[in-house]
């Protein structure tokens, strides 16, 4: 769905276009917007009708991911989406899988390549 969201939004929008002419860059901003429909649980039909919306708006408008999910989810449709989704709440995580998260992330902050990039704090600063 991103890949098919990049062909019509590259052809009418000169800045994604310029932006995703390089093969790495393209493949970034299909990854971070394959995300947001995942993340958002966009349809295809939904999408579909974004990119309809989209050709309504003003030239000058400039398109990021919050004007096009606007334009695939109107704002009735999307308070309507927030009261389901307040109402099917997610499970908290157990114990087991909490500490697995954790060391998990200790494990990545000691990794000697990622620990250059980190700021050295001395425990006794508060």
């Amino acid at each position: 769905m991103a890949r098919r969201t990049l062909a019509v939004l590259g052809s009418s929008v000169g800045w994604i276009a310029a932006a995703t002419r390089d093969p790495t860059a393209r493949d970034v901003w299909l990854d971070v917007w394959a995300r947001h429909i995942r993340e958002a649980d966009l349809t295809a039909a939904e999408l579909a009708a974004g990119l309809a919306r989209l050709h309504d708006a003003p030239a000058n408008t400039p398109i990021g991911w919050q004007q096009f999910y606007q334009c695939c989810r109107p704002p009735d449709v999307m308070a309507a989406d927030l009261e389901a989704r307040k109402r099917n709440l997610p499970a908290l995580p157990d114990a087991a899988a909490v500490q697995r998260r954790i060391d998990a992330a200790r494990r990545a902050f000691s990794d000697p390549r990622l620990s250059k990039y980190l700021p050295r704090v001395s425990p006794h600063v508060e």
